[in-house]
């Protein structure tokens, strides 16, 4: 595929320059340590500073107040925001399942995801694999660059907790559904009209999986421009 996937595989290609063997520590000290830094000083400042009457705390530089002021102004933008009750149980699971499989069980940052990422890429020699969570690619697909350095992967660490603090893990699986899905087709009421015109709170199994195996590359698993690639991709999506 011509398309970097949204599991944050880029990051990984992107520290290709470091040793496979490297990147555990390279998570250590780089912005797996930067982020733990910043989030004590966060949880610090946060005690002393109660939230606001619309829930909104805030540090002294105003992150958590501005994180979700910014991201509630995203939201309104979105042409049709589909609601989880509106989404059929099928495409939430079939997202869940290909995209970060203990979604509902970890935090923002899934530590067995990123050393089961790391093990995969050193025992095969490239990177086949990303590590990130669900909530890790919305804050990068919404806020942020596709810089492949450690400050922006630093960043969306933080950014990621901050999500987790204020919106609910199906709020948050709510607002990754507004993503790309090819063929002009974004966010999931699209997909589902252009592909299977119906509606997202009807699709069923099969379509479903089609839909969730777009969400790596969009443009490559199109079926209706290369619909064998898209079947294979569906099938992984089925047995995930």
């Amino acid at each position: 595929p011509d398309e970097s996937v949204n599991r944050d595989k880029d990051w990984f290609q992107g520290a290709g320059a470091v040793p496979a063997k490297s990147l555990g520590l390279g998570f250590l000290f780089g912005p797996g340590g930067y982020a733990c830094r910043r989030l004590r000083r966060f949880r610090r400042v946060k005690e002393q500073v109660p939230a606001d009457a619309e829930g909104k705390g805030q540090d002294e530089n105003g992150d958590v107040f501005l994180f979700h002021q910014a991201m509630d102004a995203k939201i309104k933008k979105i042409p049709v925001y589909v609601a989880i009750g509106a989404i059929s149980k099928p495409m939430q699971h079939a997202v869940v399942a290909t995209e970060d499989r203990r979604f509902y069980s970890h935090g923002a940052i899934d530590p067995i995801g990123i050393g089961r990422a790391i093990l995969t890429n050193i025992q095969s020699g490239e990177t086949v694999e990303g590590g990130s969570t669900i909530s890790q690619q919305v804050v990068k697909n919404v806020f942020l660059s596709q810089d492949r350095t450690f400050a922006r992967k630093a960043q969306e660490f933080v950014m990621a907790f901050l999500l987790e603090q204020n919106y609910s893990k199906d709020e948050i699986l709510e607002i990754y559904q507004y993503g790309v899905f090819g063929a002009n087709a974004t966010g999931i009421d699209d997909a589902a009209r252009t592909y299977f015109t119906t509606s997202p709170e009807k699709l069923d199994l099969a379509q479903a999986s089609m839909l969730a195996g777009l969400v790596q590359a969009p443009t490559y698993y199109n079926p209706l421009q290369n619909y064998p690639a898209a079947k294979a991709r569906q099938k992984i999506v089925l047995t995930s």
